[in-house]
């Protein structure tokens, strides 16, 4: 993108920022790739070093709950003891600070939103999967999304 065209989005955005009365930011792996997170799909994402279907399909889980939890487990502790917010989490929690932002939605289970001063964050964490649950419109999500608590609720143990 040209300097002057990136200069002009960020003009336009600003002024939509102040003339709207709710705003609500929606984030998703890509903001936290600069902190150095990898995403799941894409150049350096995570399934380039690993087979989804070994630990993100639900017949892998059933098989080896634990090889999954542990892999899952282990390589987000990895990667999230040296993340840190990055200037993309730093600027969404000043709009919200200054109270221009009502609320940011995200499917990042990663704080790091949180880490950079944001309070009014709704991401996938197991609090937040019954709420999402009760307000979604189709039952099979529900039952999908309840089943999902479930399991978050009681991870399998390793030996």
């Amino acid at each position: 993108m040209r300097a002057a065209d990136r200069d002009t989005l960020i003009q336009r955005t600003a002024e939509a920022l102040v003339h709207t009365r709710r705003r609500v930011a929606l984030t998703g792996a890509g903001v936290s790739i600069e902190s150095g997170i990898p995403p799941f799909r894409g150049p350096g994402g995570l399934w380039e070093k690993m087979d989804p279907m070994e630990v993100a399909h639900i017949d892998a889980f059933r098989r080896d709950p634990e090889k999954v939890w542990k892999l899952l487990i282990e390589g987000m502790q990895a990667v999230m003891s040296v993340a840190r917010p990055n200037a993309g989490h730093v600027g969404l929690a000043r709009l919200e600070q200054w109270g221009y932002l009502q609320s940011v939605i995200t499917q990042n289970v990663d704080g790091l939103h949180q880490a950079a001063g944001g309070d009014l964050v709704n991401g996938t964490s197991c609090k937040r999967i019954s709420e999402v649950a009760a307000a979604a419109p189709a039952m099979a999500t529900r039952r999908r999304l309840a089943t999902l608590e479930r399991l978050l609720e009681q991870p399998p143990r390793a030996g």
